[in-house]
């Protein structure tokens, strides 16, 4: 299998499913119970790909566990789950890959149930995200293209790639993962098989900027999944891979830096997936192989917290991918 081909599956298939990583059911998590003790802040969404279900929860002790959803495909129930976005009124969007939908519901006893597919013949959202002005922006994984909607019925669909062409040249992705927008609605989108950020000014494509090439070193990426700005702007990407988070200050690479090594332990990831910064910049990451998610204050694992382990029950994750606060 080439080398590509085996990238692509590994966004295809739970992470910790495929390379055995992370811990069995009911496993405690490495590092859980340092730092800070949970600390005051946002509730926490995470999308939990082997269990099919969306997970809610207030801290890092896990008060307020609440989950919804099944494996199947009616109302309910979610394939392959991947990105995950909470509005300002608390309802919920996720991408549901495999069932080829991005859906939503107004809170996690599932009211308000509404599915978004065939209006913009959706082929396999991975990422999904709002603006301030609630436009729903898409990473269409298996269409090639980023699309943005001007609600769930699909009306106003503006679309940003070839569909269903992967590529490497201007106006083209190859499974694009993840969309972020920063203050001034310029357009962030992970491009993930190309090992590369793109940033656009809008659905035009106009001002098409990419950052990063394939490898392991300063600058580069291997199988990044997800991407948040911080209050300055500075840019956070889940170099799932490489087992890290990088941080750069522009679409320069300006100020590089990362942070994490392979394993299961303080400061270490295994195939990080989902990330997501705070009011206080705080960074909350998916520890996809790891079954846990982390929070940590600065790129020195300041207050370092884990909460989680590999199971089906509560304080449980199988591969959780995508991460939202509110």
């Amino acid at each position: 299998m080439e080398r590509r081909e085996f990238l692509k599956l590994a966004l295809l298939t739970p992470l910790a499913l495929l390379t055995g990583c992370g811990g069995g059911s009911g496993a405690p998590s490495s590092g859980s119970g340092s730092g800070n003790g949970g600390g005051p802040g946002p509730t926490i969404y995470v999308t939990d790909q082997g269990n099919n279900r969306v997970v809610k929860f207030n801290d890092f002790i896990g008060t307020g566990w609440t989950t919804y959803g099944s494996q199947g495909s009616g109302t309910g129930q979610f394939g392959l789950l991947g990105g995950i976005a909470v509005d300002s009124q608390g309802h919920i969007y996720v991408a549901d890959y495999t069932n080829a939908r991005v859906v939503s519901f107004n809170d996690m006893s599932g009211t308000g149930w509404t599915v978004l597919s065939t209006a913009i013949s959706l082929v396999g959202p991975y990422g999904v995200t709002l603006d301030s002005n609630g436009l729903i922006y898409i990473a269409d994984f298996g269409g090639q293209r980023i699309i943005r909607v001007n609600d769930m019925t699909g009306a106003g669909a503006l679309y940003l790639g070839t569909y269903k062409q992967a590529g490497t040249n201007q106006g083209q992705f190859n499974n694009p993962t993840a969309v972020t927008l920063d203050a001034s609605g310029h357009i962030y989108i992970v491009d993930s098989n190309n090992n590369r950020i793109v940033r656009v000014n809008d659905m035009t494509g106009a001002g098409w900027t990419t950052y990063g090439v394939a490898g392991y070193g300063q600058n580069q990426f291997n199988l990044p999944s997800n991407i948040a700005l911080d209050s300055n702007g500075n840019i956070y990407i889940a170099d799932t891979l490489n087992h890290r988070i990088v941080r750069v200050s522009d679409m320069n690479g300006t100020n590089w830096a990362a942070f994490g090594t392979q394993g299961n332990g303080i400061n270490q990831f295994t195939g990080p997936t989902g990330i997501a910064i705070d009011s206080q910049n705080r960074i909350y990451v998916v520890d996809n192989g790891n079954n846990r998610i982390v929070r940590f204050d600065d790129f020195n694992g300041t207050n370092w917290i884990a909460y989680g382990s590999g199971g089906k029950g509560v304080g449980n994750f199988l591969s959780p991918f995508g991460i939202a606060l509110h």
